[in-house]
């Protein structure tokens, strides 16, 4: 049996540490300390670590100063080296305490994100306006139809019309992973720039003042632009594909199924 030791007290450690005694098989959740019965104990908490008979990992998450102002602050910097003493393998949740850690007996494992509330399925992409037949060619509606039929797989177009009030409006953005102007010819559309200001990134043809919106957004991090040439519709795809790409880069090293797999792996090895 695998003991699986939590503080009780913190929606982190259960967040990160519960999903590995939910999915690692003869892992038990345990608040405190370790049962007696234990094969290998895991500590989520390395203030919590102890010397067992058996095999002990121990999660190191962030290491206190030993000037700390709080004394129980500081107890905590000299758990840390009574952890490492105990622990046959040192966890590590980033490279930053990599430093402070063995090489010999630590493994750096990434956390993971829940995939069912922040997984990656299809890139949301949103196109506001209403359309009719006489602005399908301006505003490149029908390279929007043809993204859904030939890229259904990883992309969710999500329209809108103009029927949303102002503040449905803006939920509707804040859900997007990007906003799309796939305009072939236009002035100046609002809905990009209503986008960016809710902080979603923007996808847009080199159109209307949106080249001016592009230049300023080169100055600055707190905003996303990405241009594509007006009209090419490989253009687009390959824009859009890459920004899938990135995200799916990122929930691939950030997934909850390697955090949980790697763990395994490292009980295995143990016991």
């Amino acid at each position: 049996m695998i003991d699986i030791v939590v503080p009780g007290r913190s929606d982190m450690y259960d967040r990160i540490v519960q999903p590995l005694a939910e999915h690692i098989q003869d892992a038990e959740l345990r608040v405190g300390a370790p049962s007696d019965d234990a094969d290998l104990v895991y500590y989520g908490n390395y203030g919590l670590t102890q010397a067992h008979d058996v095999p002990v990992v121990t999660l190191f998450t962030h290491r206190e100063p030993p000037d700390h102002p709080h004394p129980g602050m500081r107890r905590l910097s000299g758990a840390w080296d009574h952890a490492v003493e105990c622990s046959d393998k040192c966890i590590a949740m980033s490279e930053a305490f990599l430093d402070y850690l063995p090489a010999d007996k630590t493994e750096v494992i990434y956390p993971g994100i829940h995939p069912a509330t922040y997984g990656l399925n299809k890139l949301r992409v949103g196109v506001a306006g209403q359309e009719y037949d006489r602005n399908r060619y301006r505003k490149g509606y029908d390279l929007v139809q043809q993204l859904e039929d030939e890229h259904h797989a990883w992309l969710d177009i999500q329209r809108t019309d103009g029927t949303l009030n102002l503040a449905q409006y803006a939920f509707w953005l804040r859900r997007l992973h990007v906003y799309l102007v796939s305009s072939r010819y236009e002035g100046g559309p609002m809905a990009p720039i209503e986008a960016l200001a809710l902080g979603v990134p923007v996808v847009t043809s080199n159109v209307g003042f949106m080249e001016t919106v592009n230049t300023f957004a080169a100055n600055t991090n707190l905003i996303n632009v990405v241009m594509y040439q007006a009209g090419d519709y490989d253009d687009l795809v390959n824009v859009l594909y890459g920004l899938y790409s990135e995200r799916a880069r990122f929930n691939s090293m950030f997934s909850l199924t390697r955090w949980i797999n790697m763990h395994r792996r490292v009980f295995e090895d143990l016991l």
